[in-house]
């Protein structure tokens, strides 16, 4: 599902969509899917003019999750996301200041968070021995992940 190059007041709402294979979000002023608990492929947000980001059912992203370029958002909320397939990629969000993933346990790839962070929470042992940290967060927790296959720059 690929919804794009539209204007600013278009609006993607799926309020019984359960699973997708690729989802690409880019130039929407919001969206909802409530009931989204898998992407078997990647899953993508650019460009958009939303303020969230609440996927609150999802589970599983088989591929990368990316989110890049949102100007104006502020939150991320991605409470039952397990396991990512691919990388997970959080960038050019300047407005965000804190990324909380508290279930996340599996990144296959590489996991880049880039935005205006100070700090990253030490409860996750991991992050602790293996992330590359910048001076620009201001908090990040993933405090159940296990394992990251690539590296790891916040």
């Amino acid at each position: 599902m690929i919804i794009g190059a539209n204007g600013r007041n278009v609006s993607a709402n799926f309020p019984n969509l359960i699973w997708a294979y690729n989802i690409t979000l880019t130039n929407v002023s919001s969206y909802s899917l409530p009931m989204l608990a898998f992407s078997n492929g990647s899953l993508g947000v650019y460009n958009s003019y939303a303020d969230s980001i609440t996927l609150g059912s999802l589970n599983y992203v088989g591929g990368t999750l990316s989110i890049g370029s949102n100007r104006d958002l502020a939150n991320i909320s991605l409470p039952a996301l397990r396991n990512i397939g691919g990388g997970l990629e959080i960038s050019n969000t300047t407005l965000v200041d804190n990324i909380e993933l508290p279930v996340l346990q599996t990144v296959g790839g590489t996991l880049d968070c880039y935005g205006s962070f100070t700090k990253y929470d030490n409860r996750c042992p991991f992050l602790d021995r293996h992330a590359l940290l910048t001076p620009y967060l201001y908090s990040v927790s993933f405090p159940a992940l296990l394992s990251v296959s690539g590296e790891v720059n916040i």
